[in-house]
């Protein structure tokens, strides 16, 4: 209390942020493997510089080619994650707060509404992104596209 009588006013609180989810499958044994992937790499990367057998760092380089293709391989045949979930219920009924910007969404199953979030996802599906972001950085909105340049070819003079 103060000394006449009222109460300080509270500075607001920070809003709880929702408990996330901790990876799970190739994403948790992803982030096992990259420890020893580093030190693997300094081991390798020690053992050139030192004068050991250089056909080991061939190997090593293949062997690293060839995670990195099937690494592009999984990654190109594997579905999209789709919509994010609501923070607060897991549920994917999120939509965006204000569909002219791609800041804060909202759930159609509870209710959770934050101001902060992105709604990149949502302008992204319903294709007007393009326009936020034009809008957002201060520029007009586009043009339809009708295949004609921008600036007018000069004209074409004859020869005699």
């Amino acid at each position: 209390m103060t000394p006449s009588g009222s109460t300080a006013p509270q500075p607001p609180q920070p809003a709880k942020s929702p408990r996330r989810r901790p990876p799970r499958g190739l994403g948790r044994l992803a982030a096992y493997l990259v420890g020893p992937a580093y030190l693997a790499a300094a081991a390798l990367g020690l053992s050139l510089v030192f004068g050991g057998d250089s056909r080991l760092f061939g190997w090593a380089l293949g062997a690293l080619f060839g995670v990195l293709l099937v690494w592009l391989t999984i990654s190109i045949f594997s579905p999209t994650a789709g919509q994010p979930p609501c923070p607060a219920c897991s549920e994917d009924r999120t939509e965006p707060l204000d569909p002219q910007t791609t800041r804060g969404i909202k759930c159609g199953a509870c209710g959770f509404v934050d101001e902060e979030a992105s709604s990149f996802y949502h302008a992204e599906e319903s294709g007007s992104l393009i326009t936020i972001v034009r809008r957002e950085a201060g520029l007009p909105d586009a043009p339809p596209n009708t295949g004609a340049t921008d600036t007018p070819s000069p004209p074409v003079q004859e020869q005699p």
